[in-house]
């Protein structure tokens, strides 16, 4: 399952349709689930990929719920004004640092580290204290995924 807007880089380079369908990517249904299975952490990527507004309210009422922050982030777009330290203040605001973990879509093919994301999610967040970028920025999967 996926969340939001989602785009595959190589489906556009070889002009491949991508099928995903917007409507069941709404993190609200996520949220019905995460209250069902209440011991099971639930991440919605990309911090909601453009149903920002949506994951904050699923967030809210589901305190398994975290974010991710991966991606470009490009999904802001679509919120005129919105910039990437708005969105992690207001994730925040609602989450508090426990719930948001760091991600830069990274993979090994054919991207690689994204050092640029890093970079621009870190400086999006220097308003934290480095308790909770210490958290958002590794400590926080290591505690949902210890070894």
């Amino acid at each position: 399952m996926h969340c939001g807007v989602l785009s595959v880089g190589v489906r556009k380079k070889l002009n491949l349709p991508s099928p995903f369908d917007l409507r069941l990517g709404d993190p609200l249904a996520v949220a019905a689930l995460a209250l069902r299975f209440p011991s099971v952490p639930v991440i919605i990527p990309h911090f909601g990929a453009g149903y920002f507004r949506e994951a904050l309210m699923a967030a809210d009422q589901c305190p398994t719920i975290h974010f991710d922050t991966s991606s470009s982030n490009s999904w802001m777009r679509f919120n005129d004004g919105l910039t990437l330290q708005r969105v992690f203040r207001a994730a925040h605001a609602v989450m508090g640092s426990s719930r948001l973990l760091f991600g830069t879509d990274s993979s090994f093919f054919p991207r690689g580290w994204q050092t640029a994301v890093h970079d621009e999610q870190r400086h999006a967040a220097d308003w934290l204290s480095g308790d909770d970028r210490a958290a958002i920025f590794g400590g926080n999967f290591e505690r949902l995924f210890p070894e």
